[in-house]
């Protein structure tokens, strides 16, 4: 399974994953590619992550053709994924035909300047484009990330702390599900620039800052002091 987050940040847009694929029932594989950059956008896939991979693969010029605009390759995502996806498993039934998704990241133009932009895509709905919103969006496991991102996300946050939230709820996650894991992975994107990765020295100090964060959440609980109720 997989777990993406993509969040905007205050002057750009993180978008994280973990590595882990499985390969059977107790098999797996650490360092997959969930993310990638097209030219500037980000593309991120969970679920099935073959069927994501192919789809990608298959459509990729095209979706390089149209990564001027956002919106023109959630479109062509809308209308040539679906169709692709669907002529691939004829004769599957609809219950059974895997799960696949996509989050699609990066700026389009507007009169007041770059507006930030977050799509999610499923096969479940066709491929409909789901619009973010203001709120981090996900794909995949995310239960965990619904219940720790409204504690800590706000609309203003920097770049530093979207991509430590990012990463805190990928590792939380895979404390706690088997399904994901492995490798963190973290995308960014600025207005007018590709989309880069951050680097393996950015991810391990990002990666100690977790470590130290739930360190001190642990001693600020234990030195809690908790006032008995008063006795009416």
């Amino acid at each position: 399974m997989t777990l993406i987050i993509a969040m905007k940040a205050r002057d750009s847009i993180i978008m994280a994953s973990d590595g882990r694929v499985l390969m059977g029932n107790s098999n797996y594989r650490d360092n997959e590619t969930k993310l990638f950059c097209l030219k500037n956008l980000m593309v991120g896939i969970f679920g099935y992550g073959e069927i994501g991979a192919f789809l990608l693969q298959h459509h990729w010029k095209e979706l390089l053709d149209k990564s001027d605009s956002i919106d023109d390759c959630a479109e062509l995502i809308n209308k040539k994924f679906s169709k692709t996806y669907n002529t691939s498993l004829n004769g599957s039934a609809a219950g059974e035909k895997p799960i696949v998704g996509f989050i699609l990241a990066g700026y389009r133009g507007g009169k007041a300047g770059p507006e930030q932009e977050i799509y999610s895509f499923r096969s479940k709905s066709n491929f409909s484009p789901e619009i973010s919103g203001n709120e981090p969006i996900f794909g995949g496991i995310a239960q965990y990330g619904w219940y720790i991102s409204p504690k800590f996300y706000l609309p203003n946050i920097s770049a530093a702390k979207a991509k430590f939230l990012s990463a805190y709820i990928i590792k939380e996650t895979s404390d706690r599900d088997f399904l994901v894991g492995g490798k963190i992975n973290i995308f960014e994107i600025i207005a007018g620039g590709p989309a880069k990765q951050i680097n393996d020295t950015e991810l391990a100090t990002i990666l100690m800052g977790i470590e130290l964060f739930n360190r001190d959440i642990i001693q600020l609980f234990n030195n809690l002091k908790i006032s008995p109720m008063p006795q009416t």
